[in-house]
């Protein structure tokens, strides 16, 4: 491949999908992962992803502190 020769970047360096919904589906189908952490809020196909294996979902969720006018000043 061009990027091989052209840049020294061995073809076992990447992975080639249908986008990243394609490419977190094979991850999680050929790990099977038991129980996994969601941060939330998130891609929605974080959590398709991992029921359908079977997996454990925990969740965390990131809280954005709303800075007023005034305190930027």
């Amino acid at each position: 491949m061009h990027w091989q020769k052209k840049k020294g970047l061995a073809a076992e360096r990447f992975v080639i999908g249908n986008g990243a919904a394609d490419l977190l589906f094979s991850l999680v189908l050929a790990e099977k992962p038991q129980k996994a952490m969601i941060v939330i809020p998130a891609f929605s196909e974080y959590e398709q992803a991992l029921k359908t294996v079977g997996c454990e979902i925990l969740y965390h969720e990131v809280k954005k502190k709303i800075i007023s006018v005034w305190e930027r000043i």
